[in-house]
């Protein structure tokens, strides 16, 4: 018997038994598990909006609030999909009030997770903002009520990045026209396998527009360190968002 058969009667006979031993794939399911508050029991939405109307009105007009489904479970259960269920609230209402949200599933992070599971594998990249570690929460970045923030998309280029990186803000004497793209034109914002959160490696990053037909010139220079494979552009250009000293972003 030839190679190939044996293989496929190996086959036939471990798959069946990896299954019944539950050794199989599993996949973290991408609908909410809503954090539960002892005692608690869901009341809907309708409930939560006799209290809290304008925070309702504000959501509906979200991504998020656009996005989740008709069906009647989910008009029943919008907000408590992420603070779990609310008639312990409800009844408490007023100052004594328990806070839902310190009963959300084990950290903020871990809600958003449960449908954003490509930003967790984002997160797990080398290089990320330190939400995993705690130091940083979603909110940091994105409101989940209101409009209009919930993403960078909806401001001007990197306003929502330049309240932490200031310095790069400028204004330059020689300003990097990159930065008018936003910063996401060359960061993911989330992680990225790049040191500085480049969305790839920096040499390649910059020849998507900086070349030019006789390469390795560029520009009245002769780049062809570039060709070994292991010099990077900030190696001689370390000021890269912008200088007040050289055209080159040499810095001082």
């Amino acid at each position: 018997m030839s190679k190939l058969g044996w293989v496929s009667i190996a086959l036939i006979g471990i798959v069946p038994f990896l299954l019944s031993s539950g050794c199989g794939v599993h996949y973290q399911p991408t609908t909410i598990e809503s954090p539960l508050m002892p005692g608690a029991d869901f009341v809907g939405t309708e409930s939560c909006e006799a209290c809290h109307d304008e925070i309702a009105a504000q959501f509906a007009r979200t991504e998020h609030g656009r996005f989740i489904s008709e069906g009647e479970a989910e008009k029943e259960r919008i907000c408590e999909m992420c603070h779990g269920p609310g008639s312990v609230h409800m009844e408490k209402a007023g100052e004594e009030a328990p806070d839902l949200r310190k009963y959300i599933i084990r950290s903020q992070a871990e809600t958003c997770y449960q449908c954003h599971l490509d930003v967790q594998a984002t997160f797990n990249l080398p290089y990320h903002h330190p939400v995993p570690e705690g130091r940083m929460h979603c909110t940091s970045c994105h409101t989940i009520h209101d409009t209009g923030i919930l993403s960078t998309r909806f401001m001007e280029p990197g306003d929502l990045c330049f309240d932490c990186h200031q310095e790069k803000r400028g204004p330059f004497v020689w300003e990097h026209q990159a930065l008018r793209e936003g910063c996401e034109a060359c960061h993911n914002p989330h992680g990225s396998v790049e040191d500085q959160l480049l969305t790839e490696n920096n040499r390649n990053l910059c020849l998507k527009c900086h070349i030019q037909g006789d390469f390795p010139n560029m520009g009245s220079l002769n780049h062809r360190t570039l060709l070994s494979g292991t010099a990077r552009c900030i190696d001689c250009h370390p000021q890269i968002h912008g200088s007040n000293f050289s055209r080159l972003y040499l810095g001082p």
